[in-house]
């Protein structure tokens, strides 16, 4: 045991040459030591290396509660040949210490510090007890050594209360800091790269602004040019833009002025309806969102929606639906897609203008229908 504590320690202090991490200004610790005892008989000192026991093992746990100031308590335990020939005597040690450190002396990395104990000590030998109190002035030094790993040498002079005996000892410990790693060295500042020169501030680096003058505020491109407005949105810029105000989707020409439609456009839409009902389909709102789409290129048509059936069933009851229909697909450019409803007219033509034969059930699929006619303005058609 005591040749186990021995090697740990000098292994410790042979490391300690390495560079010092840091522990911080608090810490709670447990450790072991091994302490040389002189013990004082008769006015003499006597070396316990000259005795049964050299080495006295021992424990202690500690708290640093503030950056100069700590408190250890410690136990120790061995055997004495108190005078020779006289027999074995076990001595227990159990010390309260409190330390002044010297943080702001360094001595080769270690840390001085000087402190004040109390405690006693039990003497056993055949057969009998003795307690004596004490009380001690001891310094020493310690050093981080890893991380959470510190070393404590140091020394102490004991004043025995009961016979006016002094004693020294001298120690060597290793203790395990809990809570914390170790504070890491600061970091080295790292010097920020200089930023490329921007003599516009335009945000494009001189380097690659193929406008180097462009006045402060102005938004510009990849290039450092300013970027020319478009206020309508129609894809011409202000300068070449003849039309400044086209509506929002229209479409447009090189001079930013929204084209007219020549002539009116049929198409029939893939719209499905709920049987014998007028509620559009959610699969049918593509094909209505492609009819807004083209009202708003050509801002100036308007569109006529035209639902038709088939033969089957009574035919009022069959234009009415139909009416319903092309209302239904109304209400959705309207409501839906933000079409002005003045732009918008529904008709309903029941059985009465099939594109089919009624007689097969592919006949009357296709009847089952509603157009869309996209008419061009008069102007336009004139």
């Amino acid at each position: 045991m005591k040749k186990a504590i021995a090697g740990l320690m000098l292994m410790t202090a042979t490391g300690a040459v390495a560079a010092t991490p840091e522990l911080p200004e608090e810490y709670a610790y447990l450790g072991i030591h091994g302490t040389q005892f002189f013990h004082d008989t008769n006015g003499q000192r006597q070396d316990s290396a000259d005795l049964d026991s050299a080495l006295l093992p021992g424990l202690q746990i500690g708290y640093r509660f503030q950056s100069d100031w700590s408190v250890q308590a410690l136990y120790e335990t061995g055997e004495l040949d108190a005078e020779q020939g006289s027999g074995e005597t076990d001595l227990d040690t159990a010390v309260i210490e409190g330390r002044r450190h010297f943080g702001s002396f360094d001595l080769a990395g270690f840390e001085p510090y000087a402190g004040i104990a109390v405690g006693h000590h039990e003497f056993s030998a055949n057969g009998s007890d003795d307690t004596e109190t004490l009380t001690g002035i001891g310094v020493g030094v310690q050093r981080a050594v890893a991380s959470n790993v510190f070393i404590d040498v140091g020394a102490r002079h004991d004043f025995i209360l009961d016979n006016s005996r002094q004693d020294t000892q001298v120690y060597l410990g290793v203790n395990y800091a809990f809570g914390t790693g170790g504070d890491e060295p600061a970091p080295t500042p790292q010097q920020e790269p200089a930023k490329p020169q921007d003599s516009d501030n335009d945000g494009v680096p001189d380097s690659r602004d193929d406008c180097p003058d462009t006045p402060a505020g102005t938004p510009v491109n990849d290039a450092g040019c300013a970027i020319e407005r478009d206020s309508d949105n129609d894809g011409v810029t202000n300068r070449n833009d003849q039309c400044p105000d086209t509506p929002e989707g229209a479409k447009v020409n090189d001079q930013g002025c929204h084209e007219t439609l020549k002539e009116s456009v049929r198409e029939t839409l893939n719209v499905r309806f709920e049987t014998a009902s007028a509620n559009v389909t959610e699969g049918s709102l593509p094909e209505i969102r492609d009819v807004a789409e083209a009202m708003r290129e050509f801002p100036e048509s308007t569109l006529v929606l035209e639902g038709h059936t088939d033969s089957v069933g009574n035919a009022e009851a069959n234009r009415a639906l139909s009416q319903r229909r092309a209302e239904a697909v109304k209400q959705v450019l309207v409501e839906e897609m933000g079409i002005a409803a003045d732009r918008v007219s529904a008709e309903g033509y029941g059985e009465s203008q099939p594109v089919a034969d009624n007689d097969t059930a592919e006949g009357r699929a296709q009847n089952r229908r509603v157009e869309s006619v996209l008419e061009a303005s008069r102007e336009a058609q004139q």
